[in-house]
């Protein structure tokens, strides 16, 4: 190959007729410009520099001020720079599309990067749909931030905001396995800790302290500083506002019950409910279809009873006629047990109450079932006949529960069957008296 540096004694050994001026044009070195310096060298390397007489790489091209290369196509052609091999040159490729006005970067032969006359940019999409569109086929979409410690960072901003002035909303990641942190105007907003809880309003784990957590395992904290930190709104109608499931069956619910076209709180299970009526302040047995359950409902039973009611009047027992069946009086068996049962009142305290309060535990008055029972049996009769006197059975079963802060908690849960209860728990009978009827049993024989 001849170079540019030996063009200029080719062109003197030459047998050209005329005159060829080729001074301030080629030199040994290779062309000057005009000012008769070196402007394109073609080294013995046939690396090629312009601006250089030292050029390191195929193309060197070294300008004082900016450097710039321009390739010019028509106005609707397509002007390229091509990366590849012998195989296929345009294996990797830059072009712009001066017809449609996009730039286009190719790698393996194909297109992979668009940035469109708009400036959007696209990866493995030739119609962009935003600033950026990312469509990676049948494939994840995905794009990976690298940090070697310090955490990866997505900021979001305005024209009139700069990245760090803090403002701005932004997306943040810890350390490889650290939390992922979500935030608005400086300040942290909701967090992915690298357990998986999601906490918004807190940084760190914690049902005593005001935020809100989503745990993976289901559990959800509400807390918040001396207002609600839960409110459930159904709109449109009345109805079910919170229902309650176990393994996905179930029908414990609140509920906001439509009564005389107004508002009222309903809480409980299918035929078992409560109605709370502010209006007329009273609590009402209903049903879950807005029903009212008479004398259905019982309020504590044998295992699980209320200590002490308080009541400005006492509880109404209905004694309608109307009501009755079987009227009649006494017989004399029957008020021979009620001259006895007179004779079984007796004075006591409770052995709960003396285990609480020692000497302090309180003296009480009335009469022991069992006596009850036995003063029934001396005369042949049944004391379980007698609405007086009750008598249940059930079976307890001592339990640990753990609470969603890993506490233990002893407590003892009741069955009413045999067959409900599991092995090992213990059978428990309670008798009771009804003293209403009793006292009216023993008022007879005066």
């Amino acid at each position: 190959m001849t170079r540019a540096k030996d063009i200029s004694k080719i062109l003197t050994d030459a047998d050209i007729s005329g005159t060829l001026d080729v001074s301030g044009a080629f030199t040994s070195l290779g062309i000057d410009d005009n000012a008769n310096a070196v402007a394109i060298t073609i080294d013995s390397s046939e690396q090629v520099g312009i601006g250089t007489t030292s050029p390191t790489t195929q193309l060197d091209v070294t300008s004082s001020g900016n450097g710039e290369i321009a390739i010019i196509s028509g106005t609707s052609g397509i002007t390229a720079l091509y990366m590849g091999d012998s195989a296929q040159k345009d294996k990797g490729k830059i072009f712009y599309h001066n017809g449609s006005d996009y730039m286009a970067f190719n790698a393996n032969g194909a297109e992979r990067i668009r940035i469109d006359s708009s400036g959007n940019v696209g990866i493995g999409q030739t119609s962009n749909l935003a600033r950026l569109t990312v469509n990676s086929g049948a494939t994840n979409a995905s794009a990976t931030f690298i940090s070697s410690d310090a955490g990866a960072y997505i900021g979001f901003a305005d024209n009139s905001t700069t990245l760090d002035s803090g403002t701005f909303p932004y997306v943040f990641t810890g350390a490889v396995g650290n939390d992922y942190i979500i935030g608005t105007n400086n300040s942290e907003r909701m967090r992915i800790d690298s357990s998986g809880n999601v906490l918004i309003g807190k940084s760190s784990v914690d049902s005593g302290t005001v935020g809100v957590e989503f745990r993976p395992d289901g559990l959800g904290v509400f807390g918040r500083d001396g207002n609600f930190p839960l409110i459930v709104n159904r709109t449109s109608n009345f109805g079910g506002s919170i229902l309650f499931r176990k393994d996905g069956s179930g029908g414990g619910f609140i509920a906001i019950f439509e009564d005389s076209s107004a508002g009222r709180l309903l809480l409980g299970n299918d035929n078992t409910c409560l109605l709370f009526n502010d209006s007329t302040k009273q609590i009402i047995p209903f049903q879950s279809t807005g029903a009212k359950q008479d004398d259905v409902i019982a309020l504590g039973n044998a295992s699980g009873r209320f200590d002490q009611v308080f009541s400005a009047n006492g509880s109404l027992n209905t004694s309608d006629r109307n009501e009755k069946q079987d009227i009649e009086e006494l017989t004399d068996a029957e008020k021979r047990v009620a001259v006895k049962a007179k004779s079984l009142v007796r004075k006591y305290r409770w052995k709960k109450r003396v285990t609480e309060k020692g000497d302090n535990a309180r003296t009480h008055v009335g009469v022991i079932a069992q006596d009850l029972q036995d003063a029934f049996t001396a005369e042949g009769l049944d004391a379980t006949k007698y609405g007086m006197f009750c008598s249940d059975t059930w079976w307890d079963n001592d339990e640990v529960f753990v609470d969603d802060d890993g506490k233990e908690h002893n407590i003892v849960k009741s069955y009413y069957t045999e067959e409900e209860a599991p092995k090992g728990s213990t059978k428990k009978t309670r008798l009771a008296v009804r003293y209403s009827e009793l006292l009216a049993f023993i008022i007879s024989t005066l």
